[in-house]
């Protein structure tokens, strides 16, 4: 019996066996009759105000960027298929008015790129974040959010009293983390790429769905012929995993970040920003070249300019308030474990002072006497004191500015 193909109202397609000459109109309502009794899904609760849209941003970067690093083993894995079914249903949450503005500012990014210009696509970019900054701002900051548990190894180890050998290994462990998680992050952000515009462009050119995800499926896999672009997204993640942001999110780096919160600020935002761009831009071209190779003529740099603007921007935007919360420490150093308290301080003091009383008493010399001596000792050890601890501040402050500097080269 033929097979026809139905869309439920959750969006799935459903194919139904129809009787032999069914014509497709016949097979609508055999279908919609069957399907009678099944309640319609429900509509998703929307946001109603400007905080819920800040908030959705936000859940909408993290599983982003959660999907990347998980598309690293493979696009439309078990987990890419949760963490991407879930990132729909988090982008249907937006405001009747937030996704207006996305959808224009989707249609103004179609017609810049159809337009050739390299400049009409960076004013697309730069004008939908102009509109909705702090939307992109929380959706930056969400996509570090896979980043945190290996922020956290440290300080929890140090929590649940683990040895200091275990603590030290863990604080290596945080510090090398966003560099495997970066490189991981970047091949998969192109493997899921090429693999959504592969199959949507098969769809559109009328490709039966299930060959059109073996070609897309196909044209991702490390076998493909785009195992170049999947190197070079690997190599520019390790590049943005060790520095901007994700380099503030390890031990090492805030120990070496730059003082003053404006100058911290200032030179991760930069950074992020050339990182960010340069990722977003080569994901693009990826998605291109992906679909020249299998046949179709897409100009090679379509979308790059207009996909790297943004992504720069909103990885600048990040950095703000991530430096101003994560740089180096104001406390002082700790003092000398092995110093001894004022307690003991003047016990040895006291210690002393009867050594020398003893000594002075064998050699016959009187009290008073021995006052005078002990006075004048006692001067003489203050001021060879107090230059010894004037030496030792000038070496230390000289090896803190040492130290400092080869942070800074870092």
């Amino acid at each position: 019996m033929p097979i026809a193909r139905f869309a439920l109202p959750d969006g799935r397609i459903a194919r139904f066996q129809v009787p032999d000459g069914t014509s497709p109109e016949d097979a609508q309502r055999l279908i919609e009759a069957e399907l009678g009794g099944i309640p319609p899904a429900p509509t998703p609760a929307q946001n109603t105000s400007g905080l819920g849209d800040i908030a959705t941003a936000f859940k909408s970067g993290a599983l982003g960027s959660t999907k990347a690093l998980t598309d690293f083993a493979g696009a439309e894995n078990v987990a890419s298929k949760a963490l991407g079914a879930k990132s729909e249903a988090v982008q249907a949450q937006y405001s009747p008015a937030r996704q207006a503005e996305m959808q224009a500012q989707a249609a103004r990014m179609k017609q810049a790129e159809d337009s050739g210009s390299v400049f009409d696509e960076i004013k697309a970019g730069v004008r939908s974040i102009a509109e909705a900054p702090l939307q992109a701002m929380a959706q930056g900051v969400g996509s570090f959010v896979p980043y945190i548990p290996a922020m956290l190894l440290g300080p929890v180890g140090a929590v649940l009293g683990l040895g200091a050998k275990t603590v030290a290994a863990l604080g290596t462990v945080a510090n090398t983390a966003p560099r495997i998680m970066g490189t991981a992050q970047g091949i998969g952000a192109v493997k899921g790429s090429i693999y959504d515009t592969v199959y949507e462009k098969e769809r559109e050119s009328g490709v039966p769905e299930a060959d059109a995800r073996a070609k897309a499926l196909g044209a991702q896999e490390y076998t493909s012929k785009n195992i170049d672009q999947m190197a070079l997204a690997g190599l520019l993640g390790y590049v943005a995993g060790s520095s901007g942001v994700e380099r503030l999110l390890t031990p090492k780096g805030v120990a070496a970040a730059a003082p003053g919160m404006a100058n911290r600020i200032g030179r991760t935002a930069s950074t992020e920003f050339l990182t960010e761009a340069s990722q977003g831009g080569q994901e693009r071209l990826a998605s291109n070249l992906a679909l020249q190779r299998e046949g179709y003529e897409v100009p090679t740099f379509q979308g790059v300019a207009g996909q790297a603007t943004q992504e720069g921007l909103t990885g600048a935007l990040a950095a703000g308030p991530i430096g101003a919360v994560r740089g180096p420490s104001a406390q002082p150093p700790p003092a000398d474990a092995g110093a001894p308290t004022d307690i003991e301080a003047a016990t040895q003091a006291r210690r002393l002072q009867l050594q020398d009383e003893q000594r002075l008493a064998s050699q016959g010399v009187s009290s008073r006497e021995g006052e005078k001596i002990l006075d004048a000792e006692a001067q003489e050890a203050a001021v060879l004191a107090k230059d010894q601890e004037a030496r030792a501040q000038v070496a230390m402050q000289e090896e803190y500015t040492r130290l400092r500097t080869e942070r800074e080269a870092e």
